[in-house]
């Protein structure tokens, strides 16, 4: 009797001292939890807690900061084979500093977001159907749209192409690069009002592949037509 007595009273004391409280949202069919969000005790109005996704076999699929029904802080979700392919940071549920995305292609890319919209340098790498090939690409952002020169490069940093975008429209300087690093086309676009694509302005210049600099042609424009190419 006195050693039932202390194990219930044992049990009481265990579960007197626990801070925290876990709140199962969901379950998949095969009766593993599917979601789970742990708050420190007391809860309050504005208590932040931890939020938990997990697949069917139980393995961790994301984890992050959950408030007033919205993440809040540090979320990094997992694929199948527990590698990371997405974090980030959260304010009140709006997109708030670096962020790394992952793809099961093996692409990838890094950006900044202020108030839900990506801001400053970004960092990607994809696949490029043209060559095949994973490349980087190097670019900026402003209000969540493209701005400044963007630059495409090979895994070995060798420069490929280079483009300009004013408010996520390809506009302005335009270079292509041979493999040997010389340079292989140089122009400039613009877009016409109510158009997304940029289309050749004035001169295209066509250089040498092995003299740098030299120029083989040039194709002379007018509104986005080719008018006339001279060969030198």
């Amino acid at each position: 009797m006195k050693k039932t007595i202390l194990i219930l009273l044992s049990i009481i004391l265990i579960a007197s001292c626990r801070k925290e409280k876990e709140v199962i949202l969901s379950k998949h069919e095969n009766g593993q939890i599917h979601e789970i969000i742990t708050y420190q005790l007391p809860i309050t109005d504005d208590s932040i807690g931890i939020k938990r996704l997990f697949y069917e076999n139980g393995k961790l699929q994301c984890k992050g900061g959950y408030r007033n029904g919205k993440r809040h802080g540090k979320w990094k979700c997992e694929n199948r084979n527990s590698e990371i392919n997405w974090e980030g940071n959260y304010n009140n549920g709006i997109e708030n500093g670096e962020f790394y995305c992952r793809y099961e292609d093996g692409s990838w890319r890094r950006f900044n977001s202020e108030n839900g919209k990506r801001i400053g340098e970004t960092v990607e790498y994809n696949f490029d159907s043209n060559t095949n090939n994973f490349v980087y690409v190097y670019g900026q952002y402003e209000n969540d749209l493209e701005t400044g020169v963007w630059s495409w490069q090979d895994t070995l940093g060798q420069k490929m192409q280079e483009m300009n975008f004013e408010k996520g429209i390809n506009s302005g300087y335009v270079a292509f690069y041979y493999p040997n690093g010389n340079i292989k086309i140089k122009g400039e676009g613009f877009v016409k009002e109510g158009e997304e694509f940029g289309l050749f302005k004035d001169t295209l210049f066509y250089f040498n592949e092995y003299e740098n600099g030299k120029i083989d042609s040039i194709e002379i424009y007018k509104d986005g037509i080719r008018q006339e190419k001279i060969n030198f």
